[in-house]
């Protein structure tokens, strides 16, 4: 056998194995995604009772690969409306829709923005995204985060690297996009953000029971 037939052997072997091993990779990846499990997330939370609402054929489709919306209400008055959109890959989606694009796509003026603290009874409070948005006579307090499993980010940046660093070890990138709103009643912003927080109490375990 010749030189050249034993580089184009070699180069043969090179080839093959690289394609199997990027099958493999990908297979490997697919077998560690999970799945979401929304019947997880009670219709009735503490005092709070939830319903399921659609997506407003206006805005467009919904970007998620799958997702919960709902609209819980409390006795006491005021409402908090859920939307978390779970994607197999999520930072390919993060880039187009963020909150504080998609609201101005909507009709929405983004009047305010900054961070609010949100946690459950006994365990560490994160700093989550919030803006205050206006659309015709209307406004609500909109907070939002990132979340992969139990670990929350606040920044999509951040975000978005530490799932490249999982993805390394662990083949998976799924995650969600989770935000509460909350429309800005007689009470003004205090009552409306002040809502949101107590609802964030009851409303955080079971959606980390939710996650894959």
């Amino acid at each position: 056998m010749g030189v050249r037939e034993i580089r184009l052997g070699a180069l043969i072997l090179l080839i093959s194995g690289t394609f199997f091993a990027v099958r493999m990779a990908a297979r490997y990846k697919a077998d560690q995604i999970k799945d979401v499990h929304w019947s997880r997330v009670p219709y009735d939370l503490g005092s709070w009772r939830g319903k399921d609402i659609e997506f407003n054929p206006l805005y467009g489709g919904d970007p998620a690969d799958t997702s919960l919306l709902r609209v819980y209400e409390d006795p006491l008055g005021g409402q908090v409306i859920v939307y978390v959109g779970f994607h197999r890959d999520l930072p390919s989606g993060l880039d187009e829709h963020t909150p504080r694009l998609c609201y101005p796509s909507q009709g929405w003026t983004i009047l305010s923005s900054g961070t609010q603290s949100l946690g459950p009874p006994g365990r560490p409070w994160f700093e989550a995204r919030e803006m205050v948005v206006g659309e015709g006579g209307q406004r609500r307090v909109v907070t939002w985060w990132y979340q992969t499993g139990h670990r929350i980010f606040d920044k999509r940046i951040r975000h978005v690297y530490e799932l490249m660093l999982k993805a390394m070890w662990t083949g998976r990138t799924d995650g969600v996009l989770a935000r509460l709103e909350a429309p800005i009643g007689p009470g003004g912003e205090s009552a409306a953000r002040q809502r949101i927080a107590r609802f964030a109490q009851v409303f955080l375990p079971p959606l980390e029971h939710a996650l894959p």
